[in-house]
């Protein structure tokens, strides 16, 4: 699995019965598969901060990583599948544990994609040019033939 080596923080799911519930640092897990009071307290985001609460302890689910990720993930899932031989259920929530927690290194643009790029934009300036140029022709070509009709009605 490539994102195995990107989790950064361990399998909630195997250390707390509720693995959405966070306990607080230097608590351990509620025992009993029960959260106590004192752990949903502290684990209600304060306000502005959302529900993945954008501290440290934020967990990431499929909701908030880039789409690029979330196509890994959903390839990963899809090939798991059928190496499996279950059927793909496109609209079946994904496992938040099978999230990255840390997005995977950016890789520098090559030169080639750099010149690529450029010639792209490039195009699209010139093409953009061109659309103006047509536009502008066609507005005189439009006000001519207004005047000419005032000049015919004349």
């Amino acid at each position: 699995m490539p994102f195995a080596g990107l989790m950064q923080q361990p399998n909630l799911a195997m250390t707390q019965p509720f693995p959405h519930i966070l306990s607080p640092p230097g608590q351990p897990a509620p025992l009993g598969g029960l959260p106590t009071v004192a752990t949903l307290m502290t684990s209600v985001p304060p306000p502005g901060q959302g529900l993945s609460g954008g501290g440290a302890m934020a967990i990431k689910t499929p909701e908030d990583v880039p789409v690029g990720v979330m196509a890994t993930m959903l390839k990963q899932i899809s090939s798991r599948g059928k190496n499996m031989q279950t059927a793909f259920v496109p609209y079946r929530p994904l496992d938040p544990m099978l999230t990255p927690q840390a997005l995977p290194p950016m890789e520098p643009a090559t030169d080639q994609m750099n010149e690529r790029l450029k010639d792209f934009y490039e195009d699209l300036k010139d093409e953009q040019e061109r659309e103006d140029r047509e536009e502008k022709r066609r507005k005189k070509e439009a006000e001519r033939a207004e005047r000419e009709k005032e000049e015919r009605r004349l």
